[in-house]
């Protein structure tokens, strides 16, 4: 269920619902009729439900609590296919597609609902996803390095092949949704440090832990706090400067410190 051996795992601040996943996975696999893409499904909903909370400023701590809860089922969905030995490409991207989707939902009902412009809102959210892309950069060069999961390439430009129960239509549409969304921002952050590909041994668990900063989980964690302490107005300050800043860094401490 995890995506990296034992030997190679470090602090995920990013995966913080993983315990509570672990036991989801393990009740869920006997129910075959609740399949990963199920969650998937079903995370996207929970997702849509917490921005259309914000959007009409009604029940803010319900869906603030809403985005841990999405993080949840996002850790679910992938490990119950490698639970169940069938990891799935359609699934791979369906995750990225929808988490797309819920991010811009939530960005854009945060700036409707604290008067903040949607240009701000889709500039924030462009750079919390290229904070996202820098995450699964080094993490995917350590997963291939350590003999980890290989669902995710480094480099996915080029379309995967299909497992024989992915859908090779589905497939092909969720993977050019992916070249739209992502690979701009994933080449952005591989022409900032491209011999990283070459020194996945480097990337040491302290480096991992500081980079899981920036993953999906953590960045919706952060949200979940300011609505909480209504400083909601603050997102778009923490993802356009703060957790850019602090990825610039780490690609910098990756060039100069771990080669």
């Amino acid at each position: 269920m995890y995506k990296l051996p034992s030997t190679s795992r470090f602090i995920d601040l990013s995966d913080y619902s993983r315990p509570l996943a672990t036991r989801l996975v393990q009740f869920l696999l006997p129910y075959t009729f609740i399949t990963s893409i199920t969650v998937t499904l079903s995370f996207t909903v929970v997702g849509f439900i917490s921005a259309a909370l914000i959007w009409s400023g009604t029940f803010l701590a319900l869906a603030a609590f809403l985005l841990p809860v999405k993080s949840l089922l996002d850790a679910v969905d992938g490990s119950l296919a490698r639970a169940r030995n069938r990891p799935s490409q359609v699934g791979r991207f369906l995750d990225s597609f929808c988490d797309f989707f819920v991010n811009l939902a939530l960005f854009l009902a945060i700036a409707h609902h604290t008067g903040q412009s949607a240009g701000y809102a889709l500039l924030a959210l462009v750079l919390a996803t290229f904070q996202g892309s820098v995450y699964n950069y080094y993490y995917v060069i350590k997963r291939h390095d350590s003999g980890g999961d290989l669902t995710s390439a480094i480099d996915q430009r080029h379309a995967p092949e299909p497992y024989p129960w992915d859908n090779p239509t589905m497939l092909k549409f969720l993977h050019r949704s992916y070249l739209v969304f992502y690979w701009w921002q994933d080449r952005l952050a591989h022409r900032l440090d491209p011999a990283a590909v070459h020194h996945g041994e480097k990337l040491t668990g302290g480096f991992l832990t500081a980079l899981s900063v920036l993953g999906l989980g953590f960045q919706l964690l952060v949200i979940c706090l300011l609505i909480w302490s209504q400083k909601m107005e603050a997102v778009f300050f923490y993802f356009t400067l703060i957790g850019t800043a602090f990825a610039l860094l780490l690609v910098g401490v990756r060039r100069f410190f771990l080669k």
